[in-house]
């Protein structure tokens, strides 16, 4: 299939939450191709159809674009391969999850050494004193005498 030039293109994968298999998706000019081999193919003519209401994929007169975005599909992903390594880093993350379960957790931000959280500006300290404390010259305590 043709190139256009310029920026009217974009190739994308999917391969995160609700996906079962790789998702790929193809964006040229006025069609958009996505493909996954869990699920049927879909095209899209966006500037007839913005909404992707009406699947091209399967329509007779599509038939040689579908065929041309699925081929460039196969060129462009080995789907198979992208979904076991996938699936490998996920068993990976697992066992490296399971392991920072045991033992003494710490946290992985960065902690400083003093104790921040009563440093600043936080929900222990009461207003009245916060503001006592933010007044130069520093105000006194004492209730006012009457």
């Amino acid at each position: 299939m043709p190139r256009t030039t310029g920026h009217d293109e974009v190739a994308a994968e999917y391969l995160a939450e609700g996906a079962i298999a790789p998702i790929v998706m193809i964006r040229r000019g006025p069609h958009k191709f996505i493909h996954s081999p869990a699920d049927p193919d879909q095209l899209f003519d966006l500037a007839s159809d913005p909404h992707e209401r009406v699947n091209l994929a399967d329509d007779p007169a599509s038939a040689r674009l579908a065929g041309q975005f699925r081929r460039e599909v196969a060129a462009r992903w080995d789907l198979t391969m992208l979904d076991r390594e996938v699936r490998q880093s996920q068993q990976r993350r697992i066992a490296v999850s399971d392991a920072l379960r045991t033992g003494i957790q710490a946290p992985w931000d960065f902690a400083p050494a003093y104790d921040a959280p009563r440093r600043y500006i936080r929900n222990h300290r009461d207003l009245a004193d916060l503001e006592r404390m933010a007044r130069y010259p520093p105000v006194d305590r004492r209730a006012p005498s009457a």
